[in-house]
């Protein structure tokens, strides 16, 4: 990891996630920027070790969006969910 203080790395991590926020249903959106943030995310997550402890529903992968988000979750991949999303819908018997 870079040599950031805890603070700064938050400050870095915010900024990632703002990104990354702001850049949902854009389509002409610069996709290189968004993967970084993306990859930012999951790094800082994993080093600070304070993301949200939610996961896709389907795939299983974790929200590296921090613990205390709002809007959607969001995974490395950039695939998102909804808040309150934690399991795969079973259809009605």
């Amino acid at each position: 990891m870079l040599d950031l203080t805890p603070e700064e790395a938050r400050l870095l991590r915010d900024l990632a996630d703002s990104l990354v926020a702001g850049t949902r249903d854009r389509a002409y959106w610069l996709t290189g920027v968004r993967h970084t943030c993306l990859t930012l995310l999951h790094q800082i997550a994993l080093w600070l070790g304070e993301s949200c402890d939610q996961s896709h529903p389907l795939t299983r992968t974790a929200c590296v969006r921090p613990a205390d988000h709002t809007g959607f979750h969001t995974d490395v991949f950039g695939h998102q969910w909804p808040q309150g999303q934690h399991r795969i819908a079973q259809p009605e018997r």
